[in-house]
């Protein structure tokens, strides 16, 4: 999936567009999804994937519902009563589930197919890609600095309206988020095999702006 930075990154880029959006919320939204304590192998969550992204089996290969959120949370039946910020989180939340989705049959499937076929043994795809992404993050935010970060680790969001798993979980995610790029954890100048700053962007770009089209 999608690195967190990029995430947040999708949710300023919306709310460029979409100034009457609560950006705090926006982007406390944009990580909900991620809020599953991971094992040590960062495989397994809990809470699982098939609750914090509405994920379900097709062909034997998870597939992120997003007509379930939406129908859920979204439609304008459900949506119209609720306050700006619970409406900015749930949108947030969803444009994760949107960006998540291109990110995998746009930037995951094409480049593991690839690695697959070249029979590499030492590592699977999915620990090569996470390598590179996240060390592309640090690099992103080496260049244009830890504002965002900073931003995000200063909200403050009470989320007791929501329940679909405790809201203590996404307080915890928020922490390790912030925790996590706060110190540099890759080194930098290392081979980038699969992807690079402009292929982030590329995706960033593209993931805001399918998100800014189902607004408008």
């Amino acid at each position: 999936m999608a690195t967190w930075l990029a995430h947040l990154r999708i949710a300023e880029k919306v709310k460029e567009r979409i100034p009457g959006i609560i950006l705090p919320y926006l982007m406390i939204g944009s990580i909900a999804p991620d809020s599953g304590t991971p094992d040590e192998t960062y495989r397994n969550y809990n809470p699982p994937k098939e609750i914090t992204h509405f994920s379900s089996k097709e062909d034997e290969k998870s597939f992120i519902d997003l007509e379930a959120f939406f129908e859920k949370y979204l439609a304008t039946s459900k949506i119209i009563t609720r306050s700006d910020n619970t409406r900015s989180f749930l949108w947030g939340y969803y444009f994760h589930l949107i960006a998540d989705r291109l990110w995998t049959e746009k930037y995951l499937i094409p480049n593991q197919v690839k690695y697959d076929t070249e029979n590499h043994t030492d590592k699977d795809f999915i620990s090569v890609m996470r390598d590179e992404i996240y060390a592309l993050d640090f690099l992103y935010l080496k260049q244009n600095g830890n504002e965002i970060i900073q931003k995000f680790k200063e909200i403050k969001p009470d989320l007791n309206f929501f329940n679909e798993f405790k809201p203590s979980y996404i307080y915890e995610c928020q922490k390790r988020i912030t925790d996590y790029y706060e110190k540099e954890q890759y080194t930098l100048d290392g081979e980038y095999k699969f992807y690079d700053l402009n292929k982030i962007e590329e995706f960033v770009s593209e993931a805001a702006q399918k998100c800014i089209e189902v607004l408008l």
